[in-house]
């Protein structure tokens, strides 16, 4: 959400094909992070899976 209240979606990606490690996941993530800066990240929203809670 910028200041002016609007929503952005970045990235979507198909990870389909991949086993979704707490690893993989981290590395997905930091791939987009890294991509548009991590100054300009507030959130990250996820589910709640084990996977992604130990990410």
């Amino acid at each position: 959400i910028t200041l002016s209240r609007k929503e952005y979606l970045y990235q979507l990606s198909d990870l389909s094909e991949n086993s979704h490690t707490a690893e993989y996941l981290v590395t997905v993530i930091e791939k987009v992070i890294e991509g548009i800066g991590k100054n300009r990240v507030c959130a990250v929203v996820s589910d709640n899976a084990a996977n992604v809670h130990n990410a």
